[in-house]
């Protein structure tokens, strides 16, 4: 005997909307911070790896390297010299 899953209605939530509205208005200008700290993405395979650099909101780029202790301190040394703090 299949039967038909119950159907709730609003009275049946404890929450309740209370406004559909956006927190910010579409013409107010959001106050975005700069990202002054460096970000860096690595990407982990078996046999590889892929950081990417990004500081103050745009790509310093990409670079792969081998997953072994020689490619994490290629990786090391690049972020030194790019002068990034990391």
């Amino acid at each position: 005997m299949d039967q038909a899953a119950p159907r709730f209605t609003e009275d049946d939530c404890d929450y309740k909307v209370v406004s559909h509205r956006r927190r910010f208005p579409q013409e107010a200008q959001k106050n975005i911070p700069s990202m002054k700290t460096p970000s860096l993405g690595i990407d982990i395979a078996q046999h590889s790896f892929v950081a990417a650099l990004w500081v103050e909101q745009r790509s310093l780029g990409k670079v792969q390297f081998e997953n072994h202790s020689g490619g994490f301190r290629k990786l090391r040394d690049g972020c030194r010299a790019t002068g990034s703090g990391l």
